[in-house]
């Protein structure tokens, strides 16, 4: 728990534009993002989000599950036969989609309030996914936000105990699925024969150390994995039956590029969230508002905004928390900055991406050739470990502060 003299130097700060760590109120911290981490997955990224000795660390892997759709004859059945325990949809005609675990290892401390804090809710209720879970852009410029009743997202906690560490990975589990498969993209993308077969998508995170934002940690280290996900060009084939039967190649993914499929990641949106500290402002709607809060920002924060956005700048999702209310001009201005922000942050993100994927691409070919040099673009190297060495630096990169304000995203 903070003092009160805790929270006042917080809040002071930030109505003063300076955090505690001396960064600005719209500055993201230092990434340290690694791909390739698990050799046994079809994807993967490690994704640390602040400095080496207080930092958010998360790990995700992405392992690719064929699915087939039922026949008609199928679908007849096992709904007849469901009926009777179960009465959501049958998993295999749920199509291409992405399924998100969320763990925390043994000691892992989540420090969001607002998470633990869902007291009122129980595990059955934060597991199952609502459809008032998120909002789109319509639907958040129609809500009476300006009342202050609307709750764009999950609903809030307001008993007096906490949420388990398995009712809270449940709840993380549940957001990013939800941010995941919102507007049904990858629905037609993970698509292998129509109306056939299809890739399910099992994302499992692992959650090393919790430093603060935690959601949207994970949300790009996600999109680093899927990135980095590689699934095999399968044949089809028609069948005796007339159904396709499949024919995976020989071989494994990394062993020739030409056999394998990239998963697009324009379609995955990442959060930005959005943290209220200190009280509200009558002239300066995103007064005492913070991305990338750490901890005690979160301790001291009276309301936040998470905003699923896009490379385009498209908002997907919208979720509100916190007892605080958000007015319909506060409201429309976070939605704006999001976008921004949004774009700023991916595109960034997004060149780092590439910029280890032309590593990882260079460093196939030399050892197809028996040796070993780093790319030609990243002779004169920008990471600040220093100059790429065989093994570690090749699937390892730095971003540094990342300042997501328009003026300062627009001079970037």
């Amino acid at each position: 728990m903070l003092s009160a003299g805790e929270r006042s130097f917080i809040e002071d700060g930030i109505a003063a534009g300076i955090r505690v760590d001396g960064r600005a109120p719209f500055t993201f911290r230092e990434m340290t993002l690694e791909v390739d981490v698990l050799p046994q997955a079809n994807g993967s990224a490690r994704l640390q989000l602040g400095s080496r000795t207080s930092k958010t660390n998360v790990l995700v892997g992405v392992k690719a599950e064929l699915g087939r759709y039922l026949s008609k004859a199928e679908s007849a059945a096992a709904t007849v036969e469901q009926d009777d325990s179960d009465e959501r949809p049958v998993a295999s005609q749920l199509g291409g989609r992405i399924d998100v675990t969320v763990q925390c290892t043994a000691g892992v401390h989540i420090s969001d309030p607002m998470l633990w804090s869902h007291s009122s809710q129980s595990p059955e209720a934060v597991a199952a996914p609502e459809p008032a879970a998120t909002s789109g852009v319509d639907g958040a410029a129609d809500a009476d936000a300006s009342a202050g009743a609307t709750q764009l997202g999950a609903t809030q906690g307001g008993g007096e105990g906490t949420l388990t560490s398995e009712e809270t990975e449940q709840l993380l589990s549940q957001r990013l699925t939800t941010l995941l498969n919102t507007g049904g993209a990858y629905k037609s993308l993970l698509e292998v024969v129509p109306a056939q077969y299809y890739w399910i998508l099992h994302v499992d995170a692992l959650v090393f150390e919790d430093n603060g934002n935690l959601l949207d940690a994970l949300a790009l280290a996600t999109r680093a994995a899927l990135h980095n996900t590689r699934v095999p060009r399968l044949k089809s084939t028609e069948g005796p039956t007339g159904e396709a039967e499949l024919e995976v190649p020989e071989g494994t993914l990394a062993d020739d590029d030409a056999q394998n499929i990239r998963i697009p990641i324009e379609p995955c949106p990442t959060f930005i969230t959005f943290n209220r500290v200190g009280p509200a402002a009558s002239g300066n709607p995103l007064q005492g508002f913070i991305v990338d809060a750490l901890p005690a920002e979160e301790r001291c924060s009276s309301v936040r905004l998470c905003v699923g956005i896009t490379s385009g700048g498209v908002t997907s999702t919208t979720l509100k928390e916190g007892p605080a209310s958000l007015s319909g001009q506060v409201l429309i201005e976070l939605l704006d900055r999001a976008r921004a922000s949004g774009s700023a942050l991916l595109g960034a993100f997004d060149q780092a991406l590439a910029r280890l994927e032309r590593r990882r691409a260079a460093a196939v070919r030399c050892a197809m050739e028996g040796s070993f040099a780093p790319p030609p673009e990243e002779a004169e190297s920008t990471v600040p470990e220093g100059p790429l060495t065989e093994g570690e630096e090749i699937s390892r990169t730095v971003l540094p502060l990342l300042n997501v304000t328009p003026a300062a995203a627009a001079s970037a």
